[in-house]
């Protein structure tokens, strides 16, 4: 498997970008979130156009485009701070330039709508981290999301380790870990950005929310059919957020369970990454080994 681009851990004093890509964020929590990054002991630079957006969206689809530009092209910059999801980073794709994330390897962080940027950068060929934004920063020390997150981008690369589930099943595998919200990257099948187009092995990360078991099924129905889903050596389950029981299931993860017994690979149920809290993070792109036996599940970033 090839490595992909690890960007440099961050040190006190850094710049960090803060950047919408795509729903603006309220300026008063805005504002809060400023303050806790420069509470951490870094710098935060706002982009050119940080909210310049009158609606929903941070402003229109070659503004948010040029914001990422500009943080990647910014030498006060290591690493760039997503301050909410929502919907339009999608707008992004195909007016960034891929080859302007190896050539400034950063730290790129959110999740969920967020997804789409951490296909652009895998793509590109340099890795990223799934993991909380702006909108959900805390000043507290012990916000558990916050924490984890510091810690990964000073140089402490996670390892977690699961309490067994009854919907896992048992075996290991080795791949890039790579993933997000589940509505987000299928939309992105058959592009450039696909996250299982690059014809190398993968764990996959899923996540949702508020949506219904009907959506979540015929997704998941659509990616067991891909002729590339040889491709997926095993899959890690994460929060499945405010998407109520339906279609005699009582959750979101049974019904899943039903789906994999065929495939062989091993599965993990429960990893705390979404939308619910905490939302601990990853490294997307990473090679990973997965473990999951009675004793529960173990992924470990090689």
């Amino acid at each position: 498997m090839q490595r992909l681009i690890r960007p440099e851990f961050l040190e006190k004093g850094d710049g960090i970008a803060i950047i919408s890509p795509s729903y603006r964020m309220e300026p008063s929590s805005l504002e809060s979130a400023l303050d806790a990054v420069r509470d951490w002991g870094y710098e935060p630079v706002a982009a050119p156009c940080l909210n310049a957006g009158e609606g929903q969206y941070a402003g229109d689809a070659d503004v948010r485009a040029s914001d990422l530009i500009w943080a990647l092209k910014n030498e006060r910059v290591k690493a760039i701070f997503c301050s909410r999801g929502g919907y339009g980073a999608i707008h992004l794709l195909g007016r960034v330039p891929s080859d302007l994330f190896q050539a400034n390897p950063k730290w790129l962080v959110g999740y969920s709508d967020i997804t789409t940027l951490h296909a652009m950068s895998v793509a590109s060929g340099v890795e990223s981290v799934h993991g909380t934004m702006l909108s959900s920063f805390e000043k507290d020390s012990g916000n558990v999301s916050t924490d984890a997150l510091l810690s990964l981008l000073t140089g402490s690369v996670p390892s977690y380790s699961l309490p067994a589930d009854k919907f896992n099943f048992h075996g290991s595998a080795r791949g890039r870990m790579v993933g997000g919200n589940f509505i987000t990257m299928n939309a992105l099948l058959d592009t450039d950005y696909d996250f299982l187009g690059s014809g190398e092995d993968v764990i996959l990360f899923v996540e949702e929310v508020e949506e219904s078991m009907h959506a979540i099924d015929r997704l998941f129905n659509v990616l067991l059919l891909r002729k590339n889903f040889n491709r997926v050596k095993g899959i890690v389950f994460g929060q499945f957020t405010d998407c109520p029981a339906d279609l005699s299931y009582d959750s979101v993860e049974q019904m899943l369970s039903e789906y994999l017994p065929a495939s062989g690979i091993p599965v993990a149920f429960g990893f705390q990454a979404g939308h619910g809290n905490p939302n601990l993070p990853f490294i997307e792109g990473a090679a990973v080994e997965l473990t999951v036996d009675a004793s529960g599940s173990r992924i470990e970033f090689l």
